[in-house]
């Protein structure tokens, strides 16, 4: 296994500036940073009135949808492999 050093990636989500650490590369960290950055507008988009707080939960609840619809997929494709093994 590899050992990645821990770097500091700044970047700015829903007009706030963040710093980000961890051991993923800066260019994955600034494309994660854009995807939800982009979600967070499209949530806000749709309804001008809503406070920043109720935009991260709205945006948070879509990519959980998302991210539960992805992982059915993915074992729904793993089940039909194995089932093709047989």
């Amino acid at each position: 296994m590899v050992e990645r050093d821990i770097q500091k990636v700044k970047v700015d989500i829903f007009g706030e500036k963040f710093t980000v650490k961890g051991t993923e590369s800066e260019e994955h960290v600034r494309e994660i940073a854009m995807m939800l950055d982009k979600k967070l507008q499209a949530v806000a988009n749709r309804n001008k009135l809503l406070s920043t707080s109720h935009v991260a939960i709205l945006a948070a609840l879509n990519l959980t949808d998302e991210l539960k619809r992805l992982k059915e997929d993915y074992q729904n494709i793993v089940r039909v492999l194995n089932e093709d093994k047989k």
